[in-house]
C-alpha cells in the first residue's frame, strides 16, 4: 500500500466540529484498512497526548510541526496581512517561515508516495516541488464563504473587506486546483463549483460516519432540540444567532434547546431554563438519543454540512435551511424539514411532534447510510491509491 503524509490545519482530535470530524473518520477508517499514514498537524502540541491518535485513530506516526502563539490569533493574521497583503486573512498562521521549514525537512528525510493536503489551508505549507505528489482533498468551496458573508453585510466597508478577501480566496483555490495531482471533492455539489474555477482530475470522497442504526426516539411533553457546532466558525456562529433572535421566543413554550460546540454564544444566556450549553462534548451520543430533531441554520459558507451527516447517521433529521443540506439527497417533508423563512420555522416547530421525528430520522437515515457510510469510502479512496 502507498505511504502517505497526511497534512492537516489543527488537531483532529477531539473531533468536537465538522472539520475535525470529518479528518477524524477517514483517518480512522483508512488506518484500519492498514493504509501507513504519518499525521503531519500544522498547530504547537500544547501537551497534547500522542498515545490517544493510536487509540483513537489507529494512528502511530504523528508530528506536530506547529509553535505556541501568545498573541490573540485575529492580532496575527492581521500582522501577518500586512506583510503579505495578498494571502488570504485566514491563510496568514500557515504561512509562518518555521512551518514551511519543518515541513519541507520532513519530507526532505521521509519516503512516502503521497501528500495530502487535508483542506485549503493545509496546503498553504506545503513545497511547490512536491505538486506532484499532492492530493487536495476539498471540504468546501472556500471562496464562496466570504462572498456569501460578504453579500450578508450592511455595513459597506465590510461587505468590501469580504468581497476583496473572496477574490483573493478564490485565486488561491483555483491555484491549489491546478496544481493538485488529484483533488477529492465531497459532494457532486462542491465538484461543481471548483470544476468551474480550474479543470482538474477529480473523485469525490465524501465525510462518511458509522450508520448502524437510528436511535430510538422518547416521547417528551416538550420538542427535544439540538444544535451541534463549533460557535467560532462564522456561518455556524450567525446561523445560530439567526435562530435564536428570530424563532427562539416563539418556539420556547413548546421546546427545549440543547446546544454543543466549542467557543462562546452568540447571546446572554441569562436565566432561560430551556437552553443548556454544553461545550467540547466528546460523546455526543447520549445526546443524540435525548434529541427529537437538529437544527442547521445556516444562512451562509460552502460545503456540506458534516453535522447534517452524523445526525441522520444516528437516525436523527434536521430542521435546516436549503443552504444547509446543499449537496445531500435529503427532501422536504419526507427526510427533512426545509426552509428559509422565519415563519416557517415557527410554524414547523408548533406542530412538530416526537412520532413525526422519528419518521423523517429514519428516512434521512436511510437516505445517506448508501453514500456516506465510512468503511465504503475509505475502501474507495484506498483502491484509488493504489
Amino acid at each position: 500500500m502507498p505511504k502517505l503524509i497526511w497534512v492537516v490545519p489543527k488537531n483532529p482530535l477531539p473531533s468536537f466540529d465538522g472539520a475535525r470530524k470529518a479528518s477524524a473518520t477517514l483517518l480512522k477508517s483508512l488506518s484500519h484498512l492498514g493504509l501507513p499514514i504519518h499525521l503531519v498537524i500544522l498547530e504547537a502540541q500544547n501537551n497534547f497526548p500522542k498515545d490517544l491518535f493510536k487509540k483513537e485513530l489507529g494512528l502511530s506516526k504523528v508530528t506536530f510541526l506547529g509553535k505556541k502563539v501568545f498573541l490573540p490569533k485575529r492580532f496575527a493574521q492581521c500582522c501577518g496581512k500586512l506583510l503579505n497583503p495578498f494571502l488570504p486573512l485566514t491563510f496568514q498562521l500557515y504561512n509562518q517561515k518555521y512551518l514551511k521549514s519543518s515541513l519541507k525537512n520532513l519530507l526532505e528525510h521521509e519516503q512516502f508516495e503521497y501528500i495530502v493536503a487535508d483542506g485549503l489551508h493545509a496546503s498553504v505549507p506545503i513545497p511547490i516541488e512536491y505538486n506532484s505528489q499532492l492530493l487536495y482533498r476539498a471540504h468546501n468551496v472556500e471562496y464562496e464563504l466570504w462572498k456569501r458573508w460578504s453579500e450578508l453585510q450592511k455595513n459597506i466597508l465590510y461587505k468590501l473587506i469580504g468581497l476583496i478577501e473572496s477574490l483573493f480566496v478564490k485565486k488561491f483555490e483555483r491555484n491549489a486546483l491546478k496544481c493538485s495531482r488529484r483533488v477529492f471533492p465531497i459532494s457532486a455539489v462542491d465538484q461543481e463549483k471548483l470544476q468551474q474555477l480550474e479543470t482538474f482530475n477529480s473523485t469525490i470522497i465524501p465525510v462518511g460516519f458509522s450508520f448502524k442504526e437510528p436511535l430510538a426516539v422518547e416521547k417528551t411533553p416538550l420538542l427535544q432540540l439540538l444544535w451541534v457546532g463549533k460557535l467560532n466558525w462564522k456561518p455556524n456562529y450567525d446561523g445560530l444567532s439567526w435562530f435564536i433572535k428570530n424563532i427562539w421566543p416563539a418556539a420556547r413554550e413548546s421546546c427545549t434547546l440543547t446546544i454543543i460546540g466549542s467557543g462562546n454564544l452568540p447571546f446572554e444566556l441569562g436565566d432561560d431554563s430551556q437552553i443548556e450549553f454544553l461545550k467540547n462534548v466528546p460523546d455526543l451520543v447520549s445526546h443524540y438519543a435525548k434529541s427529537h430533531i437538529c437544527l442547521v441554520p445556516i444562512q451562509f459558507g460552502s460545503g456540506t454540512r458534516v453535522k447534517a451527516i452524523e445526525a441522520a447517521s444516528f437516525g436523527r433529521a434536521c430542521l435546516s435551511t436549503s443552504l444547509g443540506l446543499e449537496g445531500l439527497s435529503l427532501e422536504h417533508r419526507q427526510s427533512a424539514l426545509i426552509s428559509d423563512t422565519v415563519n416557517d420555522w415557527i410554524n414547523i416547530l408548533k406542530v412538530l411532534n416526537p412520532e413525526e421525528c422519528q419518521r423523517l430520522g429514519i428516512n434521512a437515515f436511510n437516505s445517506l447510510k448508501k453514500d456516506w457510510e465510512e468503511q465504503e469510502i475509505a475502501k474507495n479512496l484506498v483502491r484509488l491509491l493504489a
